[in-house]
């Protein structure tokens, strides 16, 4: 009687068993997440399930590259996060070819004039400074599928300078005019290199015209009133590797600066401080971004810089990058705006 008793009781643990789930925490529903996705993004592709199913294949491989990535954040939370953003669904080469639109032009050359000459000024510096805190800086652009970041990035410096400049609160210039007038080997969305876009506003003495004063151009010609915007005098680029020291000496006293960056990896970015996974080599420049102060108080000093994503990306649409390290190249090719004047 007492076996009996002993194996129905075993028996019915065995039927319990059955029940119950394999996983006590079910494990992370990628599918689920990935429906969601395409819900808030709004992706047109939720009604071709060929389509659909070929996105979801791309979602699953963006989720293993950002949980790897994310290994050093859990050790430091001071670090990158990653996770789904607006770009999870795209491959990396489907990103380079429509958000990252740097070209490094050959022969393109600097200003003549050199850098601004001043004293260094490591013992004076600031521990912090951020020209968004006097309101010398616009609000954040998205330049969508559009590879025009290089264009994006000059205009910020510029309208920076303009408000230093003036002593008032920044405004925007038009992109547009830049879209239509800068006649290059590349044009507006297939990208372009900063330093040739500079070298042409010297060069043709162009002024660049604030948002609503400039006309889209009108059966082929750009046109605009030559007395009014604003000019910029000069400008010069150079390598600050090893020595990004001098470029915090530069945002502080003299404006922010325009970077070309390796931005590969920043299609997940959602905030924190990038510290690794972000090669720093000359060849792997691809985008452009302005940079727009610093932080060296914090246990990671940092640059602040300001990205063309929209505001929905990353930190309001600003990154953080590690002061030092030349991470994602942010020092290999930087410029600065010496003198602009504006009517």
């Amino acid at each position: 009687m007492e076996t009996r008793k002993i194996v129905a009781i075993i028996a019915g643990i065995i039927c319990l068993f059955c029940f119950v789930p394999l996983h006590v925490n079910p494990p992370y529903n990628l599918e689920g997440q990935f429906q969601r996705f395409v819900s808030d993004f709004d992706r047109p592709y939720r009604y071709n399930p060929e389509a659909y199913e070929s996105r979801f294949l791309v979602f699953e491989k963006s989720m293993v590259r950002l949980k790897t990535m994310n290994e050093t954040h859990w050790k430091n939370p001071n670090s990158a996060m990653y996770g789904v953003t607006n770009f999870t669904d795209l491959t990396p080469e489907e990103f380079r070819t429509n958000h990252l639109g740097y070209r490094n032009v050959e022969n393109t050359q600097n200003s003549s004039t050199g850098m601004p000459k001043m004293e260094s000024r490591r013992a004076d510096l600031p521990k912090s400074f951020d020209w968004r805190l006097k309101d010398f800086v616009t609000g954040v652009k998205n330049q969508g599928a559009c590879g025009a970041c290089w264009a994006y990035s000059v205009l910020g410096v510029v309208e920076t300078m303009a408000a230093k400049s003036g002593q008032k609160k920044a405004e925007d210039l038009s992109i547009q005019q830049i879209f239509d007038c800068f006649d290059s080997q590349y044009f507006g969305c297939h990208g372009g290199d900063f330093v040739e876009l500079l070298q042409w506003i010297i060069d043709e003495d162009i002024p660049l015209l604030r948002n609503g004063l400039y006309t889209k151009r009108t059966g082929g010609n750009c046109s605009f009133d030559a007395a009014s915007g604003v000019r910029v005098k000069d400008f010069t680029c150079r390598n600050f590797v090893g020595n990004e020291d001098e470029m915090l000496n530069l945002l502080a006293f003299h404006g922010p600066l325009v970077a070309a960056i390796n931005g590969l990896t920043w299609q997940n970015y959602l905030g924190g401080i990038i510290q690794h996974h972000c090669d720093g080599e000359f060849s792997k420049l691809n985008h452009v971004v302005e940079i727009v102060g610093y932080n060296l108080a914090h246990n990671t000093p940092y640059y602040i810089v300001r990205n063309s994503w929209g505001k929905g990306f990353g930190e309001n649409g600003y990154l953080r990058i590690a002061i030092g390290k030349n991470l994602c190249g942010i020092a290999q090719r930087v410029a600065l705006v010496d003198i602009v004047d504006q009517q």
